[in-house]
C-alpha cells in the first residue's frame, strides 16, 4: 500500500478492524478497490486456491462505496431488518398467486439464522455460498446474517484441537478444601500463571474448585507437575481433598489457550537434534498456525506467512497438515455472551453398570437434543474414581441444576449424580456452539444400535 493516499490507507485500515475475515486492497487504473480474500480447499488440485469477492472502493476522500446489490439483494436485506427488529412481513400478491419455492426460500427466518450458526460451528472458514445453501438464502443475505450474529451473539472464531498425536491428554482437577479456603488472588494466581491449565472455576456444591489441564501421557511427570502446582503456590498452605483423572471427551471440547501453545515453543529449539514425531514438538510454521487460528480461525494464510517470515505456502501447508494428522479437528466457534448464563457441572457414577448399559441410548439421546440458539451440553466426557461421566450444561438459574440431576437419575438407571455450580470462571472458557449432532459420537453409537435410522450428513467442507 506504499504510495497510497492517505485518506484511503486510513479508511482501509479501519475496514480492517470492522471486517472479521481478511481483506485486501487493490490499485487499478488509479482506483482502490476492496476484496474479501477466502481460501478454499481445492480436492481436484490437491491444494489451497484463493477465491476473491468484490465489495466496494474507496475513493480519494477516504469514501468506501459499497458494491451495488440487485433489486432481489435490497429486498432481502430490507426483509432481514425488519424481522429482526420484530416486525412482520407480509408478501403482497395477486389473489390466487402463490410465492415460488425461490421466493419461499429467500424469506428470512428464524431458522435460517439458526443453520448458519450450525454451518460456522462446523466450519468457520465455509464459503459464503456454500454457509448460504446450507441456510437457504441468498449469499448477501447469509453474509448480512453473519455479521448481526457477529455482533448480537460476540461470536469468536477459534480451533476444536486434539492435541493427542502430540502427546498431550486432558486431564480434570477436583478439588474440596479442608477448613479455612485459600483467598480468591491466591486461587488465581496458581491457575492463571501455570499454562498447563486451560480451564478453571469456582464452584459451589460437591467441589470447591473444578479445573481442566492438559499434560502428558508421562503418570510419574503428571503427578510432578500438579504438586508443584499444589506446593509451589499459596495453595500448599491449605488443606484440600483433590482428584486428578484422566477425562475421555466424547462430546465438544475445551478452548485452548494461548499461554500453553507459547509454552509449547520453549521446546522447539531444544528438540530439533531430536525426532519431529517426539511428543509435544511442534515445527515452527505449526506452531504459526495453532497460535494464529486459535485466536481467531478465519485468519488469512499468506497474513500468517508474513508475520512469522515463512516462505510462502507453509502456513496454508501446516493446517492441512495438521488437519489430516487429526491435531486440528475443525475451525469454529464460541458464543461467549451465552458464558453469562449458569453453569452446571454433574458427575454421574455407574453403580450398577448392567443397569446402566441397558438405559444408556436415553442418556445418549438426551446429550444430542438441540437447545434454543446453542447446544445443550457444553462438554461431556468419560471419568474413572468412581467410573462415570461428567457434564457441563448452561443453566438459566443456579437452582436448575438440581431438576438437571434428577432427570438425568430417571433416564439413567443404575447410576447417581452429584451436581456442582460454577460460580466464577477464572482462566479460559467452555465452549458455547450449534454443533451439528448429527456428526456426533453420540448420534452414530445411537445409529449403530438401531435406536436411530442412518441419514445422510450435511457437507460442511
Amino acid at each position: 500500500m506504499e504510495g497510497d493516499p492517505i485518506k484511503v490507507r486510513e479508511r482501509f485500515e479501519e475496514l480492517k478492524r470492522h471486517y472479521p475475515f481478511y481483506i485486501v486492497l487493490k490499485k487499478l487504473n488509479g482506483r482502490y478497490y476492496v476484496y474479501r480474500h477466502t481460501s478454499v480447499w481445492h480436492s481436484d488440485k490437491k491444494r489451497t486456491v484463493t477465491k476473491a469477492e468484490y465489495l466496494g472502493r474507496i475513493n480519494d476522500e477516504g469514501v468506501f462505496v459499497k458494491k451495488k446489490l440487485s433489486a432481489t439483494d435490497d429486498i432481502d436485506n430490507a426483509a432481514a431488518l425488519i424481522t429482526e427488529r420484530g416486525g412482520e412481513i407480509i408478501w403482497h400478491r395477486q389473489h390466487g398467486q402463490e410465492l415460488d419455492a425461490q421466493q419461499k426460500t429467500n424469506m428470512p427466518t428464524k431458522g435460517s439464522d439458526l443453520r448458519l450458526l450450525t454451518a460456522l460451528s462446523m466450519n468457520a472458514r465455509i464459503s459464503i455460498a456454500k454457509a448460504a445453501r446450507i441456510s437457504g438464502i441468498d449469499k448477501q443475505t447469509a453474509y448480512n446474517r453473519i455479521g448481526n450474529l457477529e455482533k448480537q451473539l460476540g461470536l469468536k472464531y477459534i480451533l476444536e484441537l486434539d492435541l493427542s498425536s502430540l502427546g498431550y491428554i486432558p486431564y480434570l482437577l477436583l478439588i474440596r478444601f479442608e477448613g479455612k479456603a485459600p483467598s480468591q488472588t491466591e486461587i488465581e494466581s496458581a491457575f492463571v500463571r501455570n499454562p498447563m491449565v486451560q480451564f478453571a472455576a469456582r464452584t459451589k456444591g460437591e467441589y470447591d474448585i473444578v479445573a481442566y489441564l492438559l499434560d502428558t501421557t508421562d503418570t510419574v511427570k503428571v503427578i510432578e507437575d500438579f504438586r508443584s502446582l499444589m506446593i509451589n503456590t499459596e495453595l500448599g498452605k491449605h488443606g484440600m481433598l483433590w482428584n486428578l483423572v484422566p477425562i475421555g471427551m466424547t462430546y465438544s471440547f475445551v478452548p485452548l489457550r494461548n499461554e500453553f501453545i507459547d509454552a509449547t515453543l520453549k521446546t522447539i529449539e531444544k528438540a530439533r537434534k531430536r525426532s519431529y514425531k517426539s511428543g509435544g514438538i511442534l515445527m515452527r510454521r505449526e506452531f504459526a498456525i495453532l497460535k494464529e487460528l486459535n485466536a481467531n480461525s478465519t485468519a488469512s494464510f499468506s497474513e500468517i506467512d508474513r508475520k512469522y517470515a515463512l516462505a510462502s505456502g507453509s502456513a496454508r501447508y501446516a493446517y492441512h497438515d495438521l488437519k489430516s494428522r487429526g491435531v486440528i479437528v475443525r475451525p469454529t466457534i464460541a458464543i461467549p455472551d451465552l458464558q453469562s448464563q449458569y453453569i452446571g457441572m454433574l458427575h454421574i457414577a455407574n453403580i450398577y453398570e448392567k443397569q446402566v448399559e441397558e438405559n444408556r441410548y436415553k442418556f445418549l439421546m438426551d446429550i444430542i437434543e438441540q437447545g434454543q440458539i446453542a447446544n445443550k451440553y457444553l462438554l461431556t466426557g468419560n471419568i474413572g474414581a468412581p467410573e462415570g461421566t461428567v457434564l457441563f450444561q448452561q443453566l438459566t438459574s443456579d437452582k436448575g441444576i438440581d431438576d438437571v440431576a434428577e432427570r438425568i437419575t430417571k433416564e439413567l438407571e443404575g447410576s447417581t449424580v452429584t451436581s456442582t455450580v460454577i460460580t466464577k470462571i477464572m482462566v479460559g472458557s467452555l465452549c458455547s456452539r450449534r454443533f451439528d449432532n448429527d456428526h456426533s459420537r453420540q448420534h452414530r453409537l445411537l445409529v449403530e444400535s438401531g435406536k436411530l435410522r442412518p441419514k445422510e450428513l450435511a457437507n460442511y467442507e
